[in-house]
């Protein structure tokens, strides 16, 4: 039936689309996989991290938390000093590393025939999920350290 349609072809040449593409794409796969592997490597060090430098600036900080307490703090006053303080740190990280995301997506995007834009909702809503995971470890680690007795803080 080949002969039919082309009489010119070699039959050794001829494959499956889906072979075909399956060539293609293979080592796109790996690389995505690779990536995915790495950033949720990246992810958990990240998370380490953050809880770490928290859980540092509240037991640093006690005493001043307990003395702001004793002279009237709430505790909303200490888990909005830290939050506010990490909101900031977020904001400029997001600055800094949003354009490089966006740069070396649109440069690993530029290989496929059909060519699509990283859309814009995709930064919004990593920036939304950062701060949601940033905050709730701020607001649960300023908690415990704003709702400690401050005598015990001081002494």
């Amino acid at each position: 039936t080949v002969k039919e349609v082309s009489p010119h072809a070699d039959i050794s040449e001829i494959e499956f689309l889906n072979e075909n593409i399956k060539r293609m794409y293979g080592d796109i796969k790996k690389q995505t996989i690779i990536i995915a592997v790495f950033a949720l490597i990246a992810i958990v060090i990240s998370l380490m991290g953050i809880f770490g430098i928290v859980l540092f600036e509240t037991q640093h900080r006690r005493r001043e938390i307990g003395i702001r307490k004793v002279y009237g703090a709430t505790t909303e006053n200490v888990i909005n000093m830290f939050a506010r303080r990490y909101a900031v740190i977020v904001g400029i990280c997001f600055v800094i590393a949003a354009p490089v995301a966006w740069f070396i997506s649109a440069r690993w995007l530029e290989q496929f025939v059909n060519r699509i834009a990283m859309p814009l909702w995709v930064y919004v809503l990593v920036l939304i999920v950062v701060l949601v995971v940033t905050m709730t470890i701020v607001i649960l680690r300023s908690w415990k350290a704003a709702n400690e007795n401050p005598i015990d803080a001081i002494n």
